[in-house]
């Protein structure tokens, strides 16, 4: 591991907090650790001081076990249709997913998760010796709470973490979260008539979802989409996931193309995730398997700070290969990756693109660099 400073005497600092919240469950030993959903009650008790002036709410969520590939899950009317003639399920409660933030009793915050691949995650071969975007970083959504203040500082409040699927989770989510506070200096809050319009913060308990599928007379193949929109007052979000599966030759071959797009404009943030997955298995017999398998993402968001200032994060992941499964854990796999990554940010710009071919870097390019100025940008200087 290699662990880089620098030196921020003269580079763009952000305005600390003066207090952080924990938004977390505790373990048998009285650690922080996270909520796991469904199953635990996500709510943590919370007073925020008189003086606050901002309040914002980082937010943290991981799919594991079998929402580890939660945008392969299917709408459980369709996830049992080769069931019948080949004896194969599919995980249920489809493939959307969304976290919400509540306080008390009603709705104050939505996030829609990235597609975080894991370093074990669908085929061993693509992380040797690279890594997918966000997979030890796992990213967070903010959620803004300061047009809340009038109900919660001085106040005793309960803010609760919710995950929703089509319409459950499997096991499962794990969620945590923390409060930025930030106070007045001389003890008081001043005139808070300019707080925002709360009717463009407060957003339905549920997103819009809708389903449509089609199933081949034999039940041998189906294709499944999924949307979901969120359109009102700050939030803006377009959900599609589009599943197809097919058999042939008699179940000894298993094909299935996964697409999906999750774009998003929230209070702190705008852009886009973007997943395409193919996959072929072709069942040898005898107990053992060949996948082969690409797969490409895409991770654009700019996210925006309390002065302003915005940092635009960009990243590309592009693989393809195989893996064999044989007897006795005599398992092979293989693979051509490449990640591309750009961050740009007030006093910063970092470029670093990574091509890997059978376990070996092929080029690492990089770039990193100190930017005198500070820049608000807009759209058109991204174009």
């Amino acid at each position: 591991m290699t662990i880089t400073f620098y030196d921020t005497v003269n580079a763009h600092l952000h305005n600390i907090p003066d207090e952080i919240i924990p938004l977390s469950a505790k373990s048998d030993k009285n650690v922080s650790t996270y909520f796991s959903l469904p199953n635990d009650n996500a709510t943590t008790t919370v007073t925020v001081p008189k003086n606050t002036t901002q309040l914002i709410l980082g937010l943290f969520a991981s799919g594991n076990a079998e929402e580890e590939f939660w945008y392969t899950n299917l709408p459980n009317e369709y996830n049992a249709t080769f069931y019948k003639n080949w004896n194969i399920t599919f995980l249920g409660e489809g493939s959307f997913r969304e976290v919400a933030v509540w306080l008390d009793d009603e709705v104050v915050g939505v996030a829609w998760p990235f597609e975080v691949v894991f370093t074990g995650g669908i085929n061993p071969g693509f992380w040797q010796p690279v890594v997918g975007h966000r997979t030890f970083d796992l990213p967070s959504y903010q959620v803004d709470l300061t047009p809340f203040l009038d109900k919660l500082a001085g106040k005793e409040r309960r803010i609760r973490f919710t995950m929703a699927g089509q319409p459950e989770t499997l096991q499962n989510w794990f969620v945590s979260g923390h409060l930025q506070v930030r106070c007045a200096k001389h003890g008081h809050r001043g005139d808070v008539s300019t707080q925002p319009d709360l009717d463009e913060y407060k957003v339905s308990p549920r997103a819009n979802v809708s389903v449509s599928g089609r199933v081949s007379k034999d039940n041998s193949s189906f294709t499944v989409v999924t949307k979901a929109t969120r359109h009102g007052g700050k939030y803006t979000l377009d959900y599609t996931n589009q599943q197809s599966n097919r058999l042939l030759h008699n179940a000894t071959v298993a094909i299935q193309n996964i697409s999906q797009s999750t774009y998003f404009t929230t209070p702190f943030s705008t852009g886009h995730f973007l997943l395409a997955l193919d996959s072929k298995e072709v069942d040898h017999g005898n107990k053992t398997a060949t996948f082969s398998i690409t797969l490409s993402q895409t991770f654009y968001r700019c996210t925006t700070d309390i002065h302003g200032y915005k940092t635009e994060e960009h990243a590309e992941v592009r693989t393809s290969g195989w893996i064999h499964f044989g007897k006795h854990n005599k398992n092979r796999a293989d693979a051509n990756t490449s990640v591309s990554l750009s961050v740009k940010s007030p006093g910063r710009e970092y470029v670093r693109s990574v091509k890997a071919s059978r376990y070996k870097i092929l080029s690492d390019y990089e770039v990193d660099r100190s930017v005198s100025h500070i820049w608000p940008y807009d759209e058109e200087d991204r174009r």
